[in-house]
């Protein structure tokens, strides 16, 4: 993967992306239709449109860069894609960092709904955001300061992007271990009260939060690899800008289909009807045996 050239690892990443786009838009499809069938999930229909709206734009964009690079009139691809100050370079950088950005902010909002609304608990999620932001921003920015035919791994933008996506990475971990750590005791908690057979659906619930969050973060820890490996295959991560769309859509799916779990202020309103109609029976079975 060091003796990769660049234009091949890009050649690759484009023929992964189209394909990591086309599962894209069969999700974004059901999406909709769950979605707009159930109503009620503003804010996942409106995540799920914008972030679909920015993968879109980056594949059409690489698209127009594979183009040129490989048709154009100069037919230089290794030239056309070492050059840092091409518009179509910065533009797919901004769209890749918002996406993960949008991402990473619909996975903290649903840690926040599955803790009851508990503000501290993605106080440090939020810090690592903010931080994955910033960071990944100024990388974009960098790029506009690297000259002409400098080797990008030789500046500083390597080390800033690392930064960057060692954030959005711990973002994903922690943050979907909480949620899957508050499912599992949410499960514990409702067998005590219903039994063991209400179970599944939590167990459901966690299953695929355990299952999205592992699918950006096992591609994030690839791409941070490769990033301190300074491998030219590094760029065939180029499509992990669809897999930020696929995973987190996943998830909405499943919340458009109530196959996710309440808040835990729902769920306590849910216990308190059950026990409130169970304690209505017993004292209407005590009347009727004492008839």
């Amino acid at each position: 993967m060091r003796n990769m050239t660049i234009s091949k690892a890009q050649f690759i990443a484009l023929w992964m992306e189209t394909l990591f786009f086309g599962i894209n838009t069969v999700l974004f499809l059901i999406c909709l239709y769950v979605l707009l069938r159930s109503r009620g999930h503003k804010v996942f229909l409106g995540a799920a449109v914008v972030m679909y709206a920015l993968c879109t734009a980056h594949v059409v964009v690489d698209f127009i860069r594979g183009i040129d690079a490989f048709f154009g009139p100069e037919h230089e691809p290794m030239a056309y894609y070492t050059d840092p100050l091409m518009w179509s370079d910065l533009l797919r950088q901004a769209l890749y960092i918002t996406n993960i950005l949008i991402a990473d902010s619909l996975l903290i909002y649903r840690l926040y709904i599955i803790w009851g609304y508990t503000r501290w608990i993605v106080i440090l999620p939020m810090l690592l955001l903010v931080g994955f932001s910033v960071s990944g921003y100024i990388s974009a920015w960098l790029f506009t300061r690297v000259q002409p035919g400098q080797n990008v791994f030789d500046t500083s933008i390597p080390m800033c992007s690392l930064i960057g996506y060692a954030m959005s990475l711990s973002t994903n971990v922690i943050v979907t271990g909480l949620i899957a750590g508050r499912i599992w005791w949410d499960a514990r908690r409702t067998s005590k009260f219903l039994g063991r057979p209400y179970c599944q659906k939590y167990l459901q619930a966690m299953a695929i939060v355990i299952e999205s969050g592992a699918i950006i973060s096992a591609s994030l820890v690839v791409l941070v690899v490769l990033y301190s490996l300074k491998f030219n295959a590094t760029y065939v991560t180029d499509s992990i800008a669809q897999i930020t769309g696929i995973a987190p859509t996943l998830i909405i799916v499943r919340v458009g289909m109530g196959c996710a779990v309440e808040s835990d202020r729902d769920q306590s309103e849910n216990f308190a009807q059950t026990e409130l109609s169970s304690i209505r029976f017993v004292r209407n079975s005590a009347r009727i045996n004492t008839v």
